[in-house]
């Protein structure tokens, strides 16, 4: 008889874990059925970011609109952009002619120096 005393622990221990473990998943399961609501607030969160965005944006446009050049500087723009690059273009003449000189022997740069 012993051993049927001892196997009947085995059993009610298997039955205990058993047990134990449907509480442990029935309980996840019923925490699970609330999730829903966290998700739905979790979007009305982000649409009210973006709407917060949208304004920014609105706001960051009029600021733009009223920063932008009248037509008459935008002319003036160009006119100095042309002079820039034709004064890069002076400073790149410049800079080959130097390299010229550097690349030519010490008696004719003497030479060049005493005809200047």
């Amino acid at each position: 008889m012993r051993t049927w005393t001892g196997s009947w622990r085995w059993i009610m221990l298997v039955l205990l874990a058993w047990g134990t473990l449907l509480f442990y998943i029935g309980g996840h399961l019923v925490r699970d059925s609330e999730q829903p609501e966290h998700p739905s607030r979790e979007l009305s969160k982000i649409l009210a970011k973006l709407e917060r965005l949208k304004h920014q944006n609105e706001e960051l446009r009029r600021m733009a609109e009223t920063l932008r050049l009248p037509e008459g500087h935008a002319d003036a723009d160009i006119g100095a952009a042309g002079k820039l690059h034709s004064l890069e273009e002076q400073l790149l003449r410049a800079k080959e002619q130097i390299n010229s000189y550097r690349s030519l022997p010490v008696d004719v740069l003497q030479a060049i120096c005493s005809f200047h």
